[in-house]
């Protein structure tokens, strides 16, 4: 029997700044260090913002999680 490649997809519904889902993709990488981890978000968000004024286009980018804790997107 072939040994296929192992993958992961973590769902989110929001994504603010990601730090939750990268901690998760952090924990799911250590248990299974060979698989592929993707995250997909039903929306992501631009902050704390007040009032959401613009939904925008879908995008793909990546979330950096510092050695600090504190997470960046990108974009």
């Amino acid at each position: 029997m072939a040994v296929r490649e192992a993958r992961n997809a973590h769902i989110d519904d929001v994504l603010t700044k990601g730090a939750t889902t990268a901690a998760c993709a952090e924990l799911l990488q250590e248990a299974y260090p060979e698989a592929t981890v993707r995250i997909f978000a039903v929306m992501r968000t631009l902050g704390f913002e007040p009032e959401i004024e613009t939904v925008f286009d879908p995008v793909v980018g990546t979330i950096i999680r510092h050695p600090s804790g504190l997470t960046y997107r990108d974009p």
